[in-house]
């Protein structure tokens, strides 16, 4: 059974921010830390395009542990009408199907409440991931349990707080925003 969890534990985590509606492209300055009690440290951004016109961005950060703070600096004054965030892992099997891991793929959208809001200058997505493990019991006496497991995941975020009136996020100069 710990074949499960050594599998749970060791998959490859990618983070997956698009932000919708935005003027930001891939050719703009803007960078992924990841933030610990003693130091930043700049994260690879492993994919970056903009779609749909050149009004959504997408990026996708390969994680280098689960337990982790990161952090999106983009840089000057640019709004960000909604934003969708979630995390992609690739599916594993073991000892012949035995032990199963499903791939994790999830993604929600976080959007304002009215038309003239913009992302706040700074934004918290925290997410809550909760490992899952399914046992099935053989139907004979001699045969093995099988083990499938998934992550299961939950955001913590007000959305009231996450977004702001436009007309409050362009008033001051803004040097970057920080998601």
């Amino acid at each position: 059974m710990q074949l499960i969890f050594d599998l749970l534990n060791s998959q490859p985590f990618t983070l997956n921010i698009d932000l919708v509606q935005t003027a930001f492209n891939c050719q703009d300055s803007f960078y992924v830390q990841r933030v610990t009690a003693y130091a930043t440290i700049q994260l690879p951004i492993a994919w970056c395009q903009t779609t749909y016109n050149n009004t959504t961005l997408s990026l996708s950060i390969l994680l280098p542990v689960h337990t982790i703070s990161v952090q999106l600096i983009l840089p000057g004054v640019k709004t960000i009408g909604a934003i969708r965030v979630g995390l992609s892992g690739p599916s594993a099997v073991e000892e012949d199907g035995r032990y199963t891991l499903m791939e994790l793929m999830f993604i929600s959208m976080f959007i304002p409440s009215s038309l003239d809001q913009v992302l706040s200058q700074s934004t918290v997505f925290p997410i809550q991931l909760t490992q899952i493990v399914n046992e099935t019991a053989p139907l004979n006496m001699n045969g093995l349990s099988t083990f499938s497991a998934i992550w299961t995941y939950s955001f913590n975020v007000e959305t009231s707080e996450v977004f702001q009136k436009e007309s409050q996020y362009t008033f001051f100069y803004r040097s970057q925003t920080n998601i």
